[in-house]
């Protein structure tokens, strides 16, 4: 027998599932979009968002179908963000549907749905921050937020996950110790492998065992040598200690003496000239 309520059931437990997987991560950005046409209260998306962002810090509120309500009825409370607050706000668009996909450009659609805000007695005064494009706009402006805050961290894992990795790799030894190879290739392999450190230094790549804190290879060089270098040579008095005197004497000591016995004055010496 088939029974067709036990395989939605199933089919929503495990998209339920799927959707849990992506949006536990704390660095996901969820967007949760909800008709105009249903009440906000009992929308599903934004449950399920509260379950893993119960504060909304991460929840951008997404509301289709702005143009299908009745006359008289509009959800400008709900795009003022005063019925179930989140901190990123809610966005009201309006898409094509079918019928208008098929007749309508993306253009003229984007040109409709901006008439529409603008010319709407309850979105009027809002409509620069709905429609398709402030969407867009704004999750872009999200995006590169999110990844300038994460990449610190980011940067942290891979360095750890890359330490842990070359750890265990350098327990499984030196190909080239184990094959026993002959001097010349071991010495190349050597040389080549400090060249290479060598140039990721100067580079400024962390190795695993490196702190993100501290200045390494380049950075370092450099802060040396415009930092602590240009400051040292400023406060170097080179005449500290010396007295005049010895001055005076490593000056003629250094200055050259014209040779006396050269051909021609030894020629003036015997009276030869």
């Amino acid at each position: 027998s088939f029974f067709p309520c036990l395989v939605v059931l199933f089919f929503q437990a495990q998209i339920r599932r799927i959707v849990f997987q992506f949006i536990s991560e704390p660095s996901t950005i969820i967007l949760a979009v909800t008709a105009a046409n249903t009440d906000i209260a009992n929308s599903d998306s934004l449950k399920i968002a509260r379950e893993v962002d119960p504060e909304g810090l991460r929840t951008v509120g997404v509301v289709t179908k702005v143009d299908t309500l009745e006359e008289g009825a509009d959800c400008s409370e709900v795009l003022r963000n005063r019925v179930i607050p989140l901190k990123r706000g809610y966005v009201g668009v309006v898409c094509r549907g079918q019928r208008q996909a098929a007749e309508m450009s993306i253009r003229d659609g984007l040109k409709e749905e901006e008439s529409f805000f603008r010319s709407h007695p309850a979105y009027r005064a809002i409509a620069s921050k709905q429609g398709i494009p402030f969407l867009a706009k704004m999750l872009n402006q999200i995006l590169m937020k999110h990844i300038r805050e994460a990449l610190p961290e980011l940067r942290s894992r891979i360095s750890r996950l890359l330490q842990k990795t070359e750890a265990e790799l350098a327990t499984y030894g030196d190909p080239l110790l184990e094959a026993k190879a002959n001097p010349g290739a071991l010495l190349l392999h050597f040389f080549s492998r400090f060249a290479r450190n060598f140039q990721d230094a100067i580079e400024g790549k962390l190795q695993a065992h490196h702190s993100s804190e501290q200045l390494m290879g380049g950075a370092r060089i450099n802060f040396i040598f415009h930092d602590w270098y240009s400051r040292a040579l400023a406060e170097f008095d080179p005449l500290e200690g010396l007295s005049d005197h010895e001055i005076r004497t490593a000056i003629r000591r250094s200055t050259p003496t014209c040779m006396r016995y050269g051909p021609l004055y030894a020629l003036t010496c015997i009276g030869l000239r």
